[in-house]
């Protein structure tokens, strides 16, 4: 294959010279903010532009650049005077350190290293980025952001140039936002925004599985959210959203299914960042889409950051002949983001597998894995050499350091297997005890010339609080002033115990806070404003004051949604009897007569061969409720006779009932509880007009049956 690599390099050449030649004008491709905090409570902002290396290069003298400061009130310096904008001033050290900025993808095949042949800003390719880097000097920063932030933005040196997605040539910013963590927060730095770990991958064959990351780290351990964003044009006191062509939006920037059926349009992990995509339209013109991404920093729940990468996409037919394939990495055997959530305490072991295959799915190309992590050893090796140790390593594959890119490396041309190790303890948890996230990211590239292929994964560990006890549900009850909730748990720490909190949800509803109970003995509730025409669903929350010697700590039971006993209908249909399926629930039938199971009758239906009485009772974890009893007359059916016959009264009542019906006739009745019990049973002669309800106040359900068969059942409450 790589005998008749300058053939397909000539291919390549040619179809990426069918871009149109307005670079020359254009060199606007753009760029990042970030910032961060010193000791000493000033701040450093920085700022990367990224630059089109086939036109005109981009200023990097000092005084040229500056973010201009958009908010009310604005910020003011030592004297009080308001600062609307920051000088920013070339980072020099960061240039030649990052290869003078050259961005272009570099192939690890020996026939790349010719300048002749590889892709580079050197050469001034067309599909070349370079990237400039600034800084500002520490600045005191005094007054509070508003509620809509501080937005700091960067006007570019000229418009963004033609690329498929957006409509015309917008002289469009860069820009990020701080916002105030604390009421009233003053004169010191309190947050540093997050910072990309990488450099933004851009350069993309037509026709292969793509990927890329913009996974970010943050000093300051806030939480992090992933998502796209869009492009905005000056001014900056009033920024305007710039358009897109019709197919494309801010989250959907690449050509999908519309364009070609085998496109897969992007689809972003929010948990890592990372973003998976394949195109196939456009052959064989060179296409470019700018895509924005933003990452949010949040502090306590509360958005603290926004951080926003603008950068292209630049897609060309594939400089090689065949279906060359990607690496591939296998996080416990899945691709892309693996999520896991653990307590702290616990230790994490899972497979990793990085391989490449080549046109005919032989391993045996070479191929580079490099890692980046919050909490990854410094070195990859143990667990000692981390912020907060024990630290994250990688078992039975060493890496070692390379001076050339100022990283740790894999390399090799076989199927490279190791382990992701990790000891978590409560130092993983937020200061406060909180649960807290952490990333690990992977990166392979292969030697194919002049655009490798590359696979991003990443490992996304939630480490929670541990708190020992589990919360089980008992069943719930119906009494006269509400609904009785009851649960259990194992034993627990009390020195430790805060409180129980109840939460509730209505018709689906989002759940709420209703009420808290600060005995740890008590694991009973009463909700007096259950509505039995609502469906009512609950959680219970056990909060703890000190987790891990720290802050405060919850964990939740499982759902409980209470389905009472009227929402337990049955119905026969002069075939069958029947209730409602319900997922997840357990039914079986019984004799109510007899007061006896009826074996195998565990069906939501039943089919009766005898007239009868029938009830079913239904169960979810350790809750049971059994419906009313119904009689079955398998010839034909008249339950309803006596409802015009027979009058009750008081209900509710205190335990004695008065019956009214007409001509006096004897009836017998029973009696049954909530749970479907037979209480009690008699007959009421034809001079008797009072039935005595049982002991225990509650719901009861008193059917009576006249001489003929027929049959009526009524709901009374004794309290």
């Amino acid at each position: 294959m790589r005998s008749s690599i300058a053939r397909y390099i000539l291919i390549f050449l040619l179809a990426i010279s069918l871009i149109p030649n307005n670079a020359e004008a254009s060199h606007n491709k753009g760029g990042e903010i970030t910032w961060e905090c010193l000791s000493d409570g000033r701040f450093v902002f920085h700022a990367k532009l990224y630059r089109d290396c086939s036109a005109i290069g981009i200023s990097f003298n000092s005084g040229y650049y500056r973010l201009i400061i958009d908010g009310n009130p604005l910020p003011r310096n030592s004297n009080n005077s308001i600062i609307n904008e920051i000088q920013l001033e070339p980072d020099s050290v960061e240039w030649i350190r990052n290869n003078y900025g050259d961005l272009t993808p570099s192939s690890l095949g020996s026939a790349c290293l010719a300048d002749s042949l590889r892709i580079s800003c050197t050469n001034r390719d067309e599909v070349s980025i370079q990237e400039y880097p600034f800084k500002s000097d520490p600045i005191r920063l005094n007054g509070t952001p508003p509620s809509l932030g501080w937005k700091f933005y960067l006007i570019q040196p000229c418009c963004l140039g033609a690329v498929s997605n957006i409509v015309g040539f917008p002289h469009h910013m860069l820009r990020t936002i701080m916002y105030s963590p604390i009421q009233n927060q003053v004169n010191n730095c309190f947050d540093s925004s997050p910072q990309f770990l990488d450099s933004p991958q851009y350069l993309y064959a037509r026709g292969k599985a793509m990927s890329y990351q913009f996974g970010a780290s943050d000093k300051n351990k806030d939480s992090l959210v992933y998502r796209f964003a869009r492009i905005y044009s000056t001014p900056p006191q009033a920024p305007q959203p710039v358009p897109y062509r019709s197919g494309f939006s801010f989250d959907n920037p690449t050509p999908d299914q519309a364009f070609n059926p085998n496109n897969r349009p992007m689809i972003l992990n929010h948990a890592s960042g990372i973003v998976e995509f394949s195109i196939f339209s456009g052959s064989p013109l060179f296409h470019a889409y700018q895509v924005v991404n933003q990452v949010d920093a949040y502090r306590d729940g509360r958005l603290i950051s926004s951080t926003f990468r603008d950068h292209p996409i630049y897609i060309v037919d594939a400089p090689l002949e065949g279906s060359f394939q990607k690496p591939e990495i296998l996080i416990n055997g899945q691709s892309g983001t693996y999520e896991i959530d653990v307590l702290a305490g616990d230790s994490i072991e899972i497979p990793v597998q990085f391989r490449d295959l080549d046109a005919n799915g032989n391993p045996g190309t070479l191929y580079r894995v490099t890692m980046q992590g919050d909490n990854f050893s410094s070195n990859f090796r143990d667990n000692n050499n981390c912020d907060s140790p024990p630290c994250a390593y990688l078992q039975n594959w060493a890496p070692w350091y390379d001076t050339t890119i100022y990283d740790f490396k894999f390399e090799g041309t076989n199927t490279i297997n190791t382990r992701f190790k990790w000891k978590t303890d409560c130092s993983h948890l937020k200061s406060d005890g909180r649960p807290k996230i952490y990333r690990f990211y992977f990166k392979a590239k292969d030697d194919y010339c002049p655009i490798p292929n590359i696979d991003n994964a990443c490992i996304v560990v939630r480490v929670s609080p541990r708190i020992e006890s589990s919360i089980d549900w008992k069943c719930a009850e119906e009494r006269t002033n509400g609904l009785e909730l009851s649960w259990k748990t194992e034993s627990f720490d009390t020195s430790t115990f805060t409180n129980w909190k109840i939460y509730k949800s209505i018709n689906s509803f989002p759940y709420k806070l209703i009420d808290s109970i600060s005995d740890p003995i008590q694991k009973n509730y009463i909700d007096q404003a259950y509505n039995d025409d609502s469906t009512n669903a609950y959680k219970i929350g056990i909060s703890s004051s000190g987790v891990c010697n720290q802050g405060p700590g919850q964990k939740l039971s499982e759902e409980y949604e209470y389905a009472n006993i009227d929402s337990v209908k049955i119905f026969f249909t002069g075939v069958i009897v029947a209730t409602d399926f319900k997922q997840g629930y357990t039914y079986q039938w019984i004799d109510c007569e007899n007061d006896t199971i009826l074996q195998g009758e565990n069906s939501h239906r039943l089919t009766p061969l005898d007239s009868g009485y029938y009830a079913v009772i239904i169960k979810k974890g350790d809750c049971v409720d059994t419906s009313k009893c119904l009689k079955v007359n398998v010839v034909g059916l008249n339950e309803y006779a006596l409802e015009s016959l027979i009058t009750i009264y008081p209900n509710p009542s205190n335990g004695h009932v008065n019956i009214e019906r007409e001509g006096n006739l004897p009836l017998d009745f029973q009696i049954f509880n909530i749970q479907g019990k037979l209480m009690k049973r008699g007959r009421l002669a034809a001079n008797q007009n009072q039935l005595e309800l049982p002991n225990a106040e509650g719901l009861y359900f008193v059917s009576f049956r006249d001489e003929s068969g027929n049959e009526k059942t009524y709901k009374i409450v004794k309290q």
